[in-house]
């Protein structure tokens, strides 16, 4: 089955809600398979899962607007598919629920608030070396707790950029609001035991990106008080190049007790590079143009590193003031570049510079 009609026909109407609903699945989560005492396994609408089947939706109901119209007839002809299905498509992807809590916080799926808070945490986070003892002396299973394996709300901020997330939920005629985000990020970052050597990846990107606005500034400096004696119940906010170098040393040092024997992550390897060369960077293809925003951890002062892109053998240098854009000498057409919010054409030997201390 297609992957935009297994959504579409996987989400039930709901009369009520006027909504579609996802019922009976497990999210990234992992832990929370099933609802507490519940007999029958999964869970209802998940957030990640239900965007994420809006996002597949629309990107299926794009490919068919913007091919040739001949080469998209010839599509749905082999395909099957009919004017009914894709106003289907097109109908799930504006009316999917999504669980929202009048605070503005992504419930991870209906019902998670309700769930009990966990007992004890390291530092405002979860220590997951005493997970197993402390879910003993509870007598409970982590399915009925506020606790995730791994990254399962915040998979929607490393995936999706500000302005995505916004387009999804304004589709959607939800009133989300951006500013929503820091906030989000760090009620998810407290509650996730970080127990798969994928996890600190997506951790370290999402604390990146949420560097990047203003309001998570703020949300950090008062995390960071330069109060000399801090309470047991301070919580201390986790930096993104801290959580990139646990992740970094995953297999280096074994930090999970055992799992190297085993194997390489290559996954979380990989991971570790592409967050310092495209979520350090800022680094994003959109609209035909390359765009660049970086925002350096204060620990990493230069950044070297190429790739090729539309013909073109790219060159980036960025440091803390400035970002140099260099293309070598080619027969290939001119490209743009973005920085911040303007356009450049970029040549085949020519150089972009960039000052991003003075533009910030």
């Amino acid at each position: 089955m297609r992957l935009p009609d297994f959504f579409a026909h996987f989400a039930k109407y709901n009369h009520k809600r006027d909504r579609y609903e996802i019922h009976g699945v497990v999210g990234p989560d992992e832990f929370h398979v099933r609802y507490p005492d519940a007999t029958e396994a999964g869970i209802n609408n998940n957030a990640y899962t239900n965007l994420m089947a809006v996002w597949v939706l629309c990107r299926g109901l794009e490919l068919l607007k913007i091919l040739p119209k001949i080469q998209s007839n010839e599509i749905c002809d082999r395909l099957n598919l009919t004017d009914n299905e894709l106003k289907l498509w097109d109908n799930v992807s504006r009316k999917m629920f999504v669980p929202l809590q009048d605070n503005g916080i992504i419930s991870e799926f209906e019902g998670y608030e309700k769930l009990k808070e966990f007992p004890q945490q390291k530092d405002g986070f979860i220590d997951m070396e005493r997970l197993p003892q402390i879910l003993r002396e509870e007598a409970g299973l982590p399915n009925q707790y506020q606790v995730s394996k791994q990254p399962d709300v915040l998979m929607l901020f490393y995936l999706f950029s500000t302005e995505e997330l916004k387009e999804l939920f304004d589709r959607l005629h939800y009133d989300f609001d951006p500013e929503s985000i820091p906030k989000n990020i760090d009620f998810y970052v407290r509650q996730t035991a970080s127990d798969s050597s994928l996890s600190r990846v997506a951790l370290a990107w999402v604390l990146s990106r949420g560097d990047r606005i203003g309001s998570w500034k703020h949300l950090q400096a008062m995390s960071e008080s330069t109060t000399s004696e801090k309470s047991p119940e301070t919580k201390v906010f986790p930096h993104s190049w801290n959580i990139w170098q646990q992740a970094l040393d995953t297999d280096f040092l074994d930090i999970q007790g055992g799992t190297t024997a085993s194997g390489l992550h290559m996954g979380a390897m990989v991971g570790t590079i592409d967050i310092v060369q495209r979520c350090y960077t800022g680094i994003v293809i959109k609209n035909d143009v390359l765009w660049l925003n970086p925002c350096l951890p204060e620990e990493l002062t230069r950044l070297s590193f190429h790739f090729h892109y539309r013909q073109h053998a790219v060159q980036f240098e960025i440091t803390q003031q400035t970002a140099k854009v260099s293309s070598a000498e080619s027969n290939a057409p001119p490209i743009e570049i973005g920085f911040k919010d303007k356009k450049y054409e970029l040549a085949p030997g020519t150089t972009k510079t960039f000052n991003i201390a003075t533009d910030k």
